[in-house]
């Protein structure tokens, strides 16, 4: 626990050294992704920070698919809690009740600014046969949302007991932390008001990794940016993706693209190679120094698995021809803050644990679906 502690604290002295900087097509943002199960063998501890080029929603132009763009509302930054996909799931809800009903305010904590808590804790529901391509039928069992207003996706303080299952405790103490991952704590049942009617939800899987493994990268077929630019064209409605986000699986949400629209060399796909052997060597010289041999174990195995990501990925960027320079998605994600919005209050019963809002719309080069993606599905309603 102490080394996740440890490393949170590097990656916010990290974070904090990235300055906004220009660039030919907007500005650069930072984000920090949390691993989604800290101390998985796949994943790890250590938080990743990573840049995304954004654009202002107010000033797009003319050229590509950007019809979508108008309904989106942000995020609030998910920092540690592990649950890109429920907010997600949650924005894609949000954007059909302001396409359903353009009129209705789309101000934060408004009438369609829904919880993502509650998403998180009704998405075991059994209409969830898998989670990858499945999530958005666990609104459809109940055929409804709850305002973000009603049940707050918070902070607040949470351990384990002797089964390992997060728990909500009074405060600080051993074993004891304060953050956003209290959300997986369910209490549905204290929820009084705030339901939201629902449309019924259905969805086409453009495409889903056969081995089903939400780290994949070098699966998705050789036209997916042309499958999904078709599928938002006819449609008209959003593409979920998962993607390997530098080691954490990662779910975004995409709602347009412009073929003419610099990449600005593909800044995430091309490091993403480099990033990943590092870590794998850094892996492999821990398990050097080390004479635990269960450690040692693990982290041999970590090492493996981001060395293997990292040639994959490779091989996938060589074979589509390296960065084309041109071509990117319009992606509504949740680990973005927006230096410039207003700041989102976690827990209303103390002060000083807000954060920035995240970008509206950050960009990601197409070759980012090509080479790191692994599921692709549209939601939509009929």
């Amino acid at each position: 626990m102490m080394n996740y502690l440890l490393s949170l604290v590097l990656v916010s002295l990290t974070f904090s050294a990235f300055a906004e900087k220009e660039t030919r097509s907007g500005l650069k943002v930072m984000g920090v992704k949390y691993p989604n199960i800290p101390g998985s063998v796949e994943e790890g501890f250590a938080p990743v920070s990573t840049p995304a080029l954004y654009e202002n929603v107010t000033h797009l132009d003319d050229s590509g698919f950007n019809d979508l763009t108008p309904f989106l509302l942000a995020s609030p930054n998910q920092e540690d809690a592990g649950s890109c996909l429920y907010m997600a799931h949650t924005g894609i809800a949000e954007w059909w009740l302001a396409k359903l009903h353009p009129h209705i305010s789309r101000a934060a904590d408004g009438p369609i600014d829904l919880s993502e808590r509650y998403t998180m804790n009704i998405a075991t529901s059994d209409a969830v046969k898998n989670w990858k391509t499945d999530t958005i039928y666990a609104f459809n069992n109940l055929h409804q949302g709850v305002k973000n207003t009603s049940y707050r996706y918070t902070k607040g303080w949470y351990g384990q007991d002797a089964n390992g299952d997060i728990v909500a405790r009074s405060g600080a103490g051993e074993g004891n932390e304060y953050g956003t991952y209290i959300n997986w704590v369910k209490n549905t049942e204290s929820i009084t008001d705030g339901f939201v009617d629902l449309p019924h939800f259905e969805r086409d899987i453009i495409f889903a990794d056969p081995k089903s493994n939400q780290w994949n990268v070098d699966v998705m077929p050789d036209d997916i940016v042309t499958r999904v630019k078709l599928a938002l064209l006819s449609k008209k409605a959003p593409v979920m993706v998962i993607y390997n986000h530098y080691g954490y699986w990662h779910a975004v949400m995409v709602v347009g693209f412009d073929d003419k629209r610099s990449s600005e060399g593909c800044e995430f796909t091309t490091e993403f190679s480099p990033y990943m052997n590092k870590k794998a060597k850094d892996y492999d010289a821990q398990a050097e120094r080390t004479d635990d041999l269960e450690l040692k174990k693990t982290l041999a195995k970590r090492a493996a698995v981001y060395a293997g990501y990292a040639q994959k990925a490779q091989q996938r960027l060589s074979k589509v021809g390296g960065c084309s320079n041109q071509g990117v998605f319009y992606i509504r994600d949740s680990i973005y803050p927006d230096p410039q919005a207003a700041k989102y209050d976690y827990d209303l019963t103390v002060k000083g644990e807000e954060g920035h809002y995240v970008k509206k719309l950050i960009l990601r080069e197409y070759e980012w679906l090509e080479v790191l993606a692994n599921h692709a599905v549209q939601i939509y309603v009929e």
